[in-house]
């Protein structure tokens, strides 16, 4: 893949996670405009989604948005989902020689729970 083509396709990753944002601000009544969410440029440091102070209360998460082919850890995501019901699926996973546990959750149900928790539901 060439870089333009792999700077396009973060880019539409980043805008897509924004427009999620900016969805679930809708649907629960939380003041945001489309300025409070801004994707930062390809090759730039920091975090994919920049928030104004307003947002960053509403969310306190780093977004880094990675826009790839497949993810290893789908299939647990997967029978995680098989089994939820009426819940919402995470998938926990540690990797070998790490004592860190790592949550696999589709980010519209993260993004929701924030703004489940902004409105009080």
């Amino acid at each position: 893949m060439k870089p333009a083509s792999a700077k396009q396709k973060g880019r539409i990753g980043q805008k897509a996670v924004i427009k999620l944002l900016l969805d679930m601000c809708s649907k629960y009544g939380i003041a945001m405009k489309d300025d409070d969410f801004v994707s930062r440029s390809s090759g730039s440091n920091g975090e994919d989604v920049m928030m104004s102070p307003r947002a960053r209360a509403a969310f306190p998460i780093s977004i880094e948005c990675k826009n790839i082919k497949a993810f290893s850890g789908k299939k647990y995501y997967q029978q995680a989902s098989d089994n939820a019901g009426k819940h919402s699926p995470v998938a926990v996973i540690r990797l070998p020689r790490d004592k860190t546990m790592y949550a696999i959750i589709s980010a519209e149900e993260l993004i929701e729970l924030y703004a489940r928790l902004m409105k009080g539901d």
